[in-house]
């Protein structure tokens, strides 16, 4: 079953190599191919994507890091997002390129909130981490409502000052929000969101998940290695794994 929503992820040339099985893998959980946002790909790489690859005007500085704590800025965010919602009414759902989905992320996960997010897992609920914002943005999920597009113009805003990650700026928007107390649906000013919980949703200790996030893919060799063993039994057990990661988290491990 296709889903309404888009599946969208950015990338530039160092991360390409994730991108073919990303796509491959989008499209068999979700009926269709992800939206790509080129960050910097080479010619040569786009012509072997199958997906829709677009480019879009973004911040300055998007690949470096704060200067201070050394977080990778990805301010590129919010402007990839808002035109992923110009192309796809019906929302659109953001992963990092180094997500694997074991299963789909449905309607029903999602609810009627105008946006969702994963709070941080509790392995990264450590004072370094929350000092780059109580969220963890691999996983993001946008409606094309006004209060959810009014959040991503001001998003934007905080990320084109170039002194914060775009972590960090959307946790401080959403900060009235109980975003560490406690998940499911929240209403405040007139915004919606729905909180869903990491251990599924974005999980980066990879062990009960339906979304496994490997972390730092693109750069440690270690992860990359790790994200290709998933792969591989993504592609070749795709009930088994499932069922597997979810015996796990039944039991709480």
């Amino acid at each position: 079953m296709t889903a309404p929503f888009r599946v969208m992820t950015c990338a530039d040339a160092d991360y390409f190599h994730l991108l073919p099985y990303f796509e491959a893998n989008v499209e068999r959980k979700f009926g269709r191919l992800p939206l790509i946002y080129d960050l910097g790909l080479r010619d040569d790489q786009r012509r072997l994507l199958r997906s829709d690859v677009v480019r879009v005007p973004v911040p300055d500085g998007f690949r470096g890091k704060e200067p201070t704590r050394g977080f990778v800025m990805a301010t590129h965010k919010p402007a990839c997002i808002a035109d992923a919602l110009k192309r796809s009414p019906a929302g659109c759902l953001y992963a990092d390129a180094d997500v694997l989905f074991v299963e789909a992320v449905t309607t029903t996960d999602l609810g009627v909130a105008d946006l969702a997010v994963t709070p941080r897992h509790p392995k990264e609920r450590t004072p370094l981490h929350l000092e780059n914002g109580a969220l963890n943005t691999g996983v993001l999920f946008f409606t094309d409502r006004p209060a959810a597009r009014s959040l991503i113009t001001t998003w934007a805003d905080a990320c084109a000052g170039g002194t914060h990650t775009d972590q960090k700026a959307l946790s401080d928007l959403l900060s009235g929000f109980a975003l560490l107390e406690s998940l499911g649906p929240e209403t405040r000013d007139g915004l919606s969101l729905m909180k869903l919980d990491a251990k599924v949703f974005n999980d980066v200790r990879l062990k009960t998940g339906r979304v496994l996030h490997f972390k730092n893919a693109g750069r440690d060799p270690r992860v990359t290695a790790k994200l290709a063993r998933y792969r591989r039994l993504e592609q070749r057990h795709p009930h088994a794994l499932p069922a597997f990661l979810a015996v796990r988290r039944r039991l709480g491990i």
